[in-house]
């Protein structure tokens, strides 16, 4: 599991989050983003999902998978960016 955290380096304010994980099966699954109302559009959520799928190549995940909730459809843009359908 993988935790990384974006933060406001003026305010020392966490501001955003990405978990991530693989399993026995070398599935790499990005489980839970966020980053603060306030601090979106600012590229934040890219570099967190790109550093977690840095690090799911590091670890040789062979597969990769983000699920969205229901009301969230939004989001599929978001990760459209990021090879995921």
């Amino acid at each position: 599991m993988r935790v990384d955290m974006a933060v406001d380096k003026r305010s020392t304010k966490k501001v955003g989050y990405c978990i991530s994980s693989i399993d026995e099966s070398k599935t790499g699954e990005i489980e839970s983003i966020f980053v603060n109302e306030d601090y979106r559009g600012l590229g934040i959520g890219g570099t967190l999902v790109q550093k977690a799928l840095a690090w799911m190549d590091e670890k040789a995940a062979e597969k990769k998978v983000v699920a969205v909730g229901v009301g969230n459809e939004t989001a599929f843009a978001f990760y459209g960016r990021y090879g995921f359908r």
